[in-house]
């Protein structure tokens, strides 16, 4: 996913289509019309190819909606197939992206594209706290193995005093779920065990209102009567 081996958060490929690939993609879509000349001879690049600055107007802020603020980074990179880079301020953006782009992806300019995901959305450090610390680790494993796959064993948060918050951390892999928020399924943000009622937190986790199930915020702030 990653070739540099740095990790990267939120961030997202786009390739330019070669006219040949492209071509074979529209013949397909049009059973029963003649193929293009292109279709048939060596792959070419377009005729006209777009800077970065065009890349970004005429893709990001004008065809999607996404303002220069909540962009991160956008880069092209040398190379033989021309390539825009793009990451974003945070996950939620990446998930309006990936949204949009899966949507419009049959129309232009999207149909010249074709997208490769940069971040990894399914390996999480979650991390659990409780307000007591008699809370066994092995029942918090046995909460997590539920819905994701632990990766590592659990370790201690310690203070700058080294001394134990009650928290816990996991590297785990969240499970695939192609209607879930960057194509995941993510963990709950509460963990109740017997009394013991707890928080779970890691980057990119989404708002998710146990109150009326919908995302972007929490129950705490929800306009929906509760039952």
């Amino acid at each position: 996913m990653n070739p540099g081996g740095m990790r990267r958060y939120n961030a997202v490929r786009l390739t330019l289509i070669p006219t040949r690939e492209a071509a074979e993609d529209g013949a397909n879509q049009g059973r029963g019309t003649a193929t293009s000349a292109t279709a048939t001879g060596p792959a070419k690049r377009p005729d006209s190819t777009m800077t970065r600055l065009e890349f970004s107007r005429a893709v990001l802020q004008k065809g999607m909606g996404f303002v220069p603020a909540e962009l991160n980074c956008l880069a092209k990179p040398p190379g033989p197939v021309e390539t825009f880079e793009v990451s974003f301020k945070n996950p939620q953006l990446l998930e309006k992206f990936r949204k949009i782009f899966n949507s419009s992806r049959s129309s232009p300019p999207y149909n010249k594209f074709k997208a490769y995901p940069l971040s990894d959305t399914e390996s999480k450090v979650v991390t659990v706290n409780f307000h007591n610390e008699c809370i066994q680790e092995y029942d918090i494993e046995t909460w997590l193995n539920r819905y994701a796959t632990i990766k590592s064993e659990g370790r201690k948060v310690l203070d700058e005093d080294q001394v134990w918050t009650g928290g816990l951390k996991w590297l785990v892999q969240l499970k695939p779920d192609p209607t879930g928020v960057g194509g995941v399924r993510h963990l709950s943000s509460t963990i109740t065990l017997g009394n013991n009622r707890g928080s779970v937190h890691y980057y990119g986790m989404p708002k998710l209102c146990r109150n009326c199930g919908n995302l972007g915020h929490l129950a705490a702030a929800c306009t929906a009567c509760k039952i």
